[in-house]
């Protein structure tokens, strides 16, 4: 996987979590996304990482902060979240691309 797969993964799985409620409901209805394998990939993945890089999964992701609330919210400047997050990219295409 590259970086920018990881990327586009990362807004599926935003956006999922931001209409959760709605997803869910649907999918008892119409059967269920993929997003849901998705999102059961990354999480399980995110629970190898270091500590920082989960808290800001959790945060941007799974709680729909931006990038700056984030850093508002832990007291770190911006650009620093930003490293971050591409510690957080880096972590996952280190994890998916591993050789088993």
């Amino acid at each position: 996987m590259t970086a920018a797969d990881i990327r586009n993964d990362l807004r599926e799985i935003k956006y999922y979590y931001s209409r959760k409620e709605n997803i869910d409901q649907s999918a008892n209805e119409t059967g269920k996304s993929q997003i849901y394998a998705l999102v059961d990939k990354y999480n399980q993945a995110i629970c190898e990482a270091q500590c920082r890089l989960y808290d800001m999964y959790v945060a941007i992701y799974m709680n729909n902060l931006s990038v700056t609330e984030f850093a508002d919210s832990v007291s770190y400047a911006p650009n620093y979240v930003f490293k971050l997050h591409q510690q957080l990219i880096k972590f996952f295409e280190n994890k998916f691309n591993a050789v088993l």
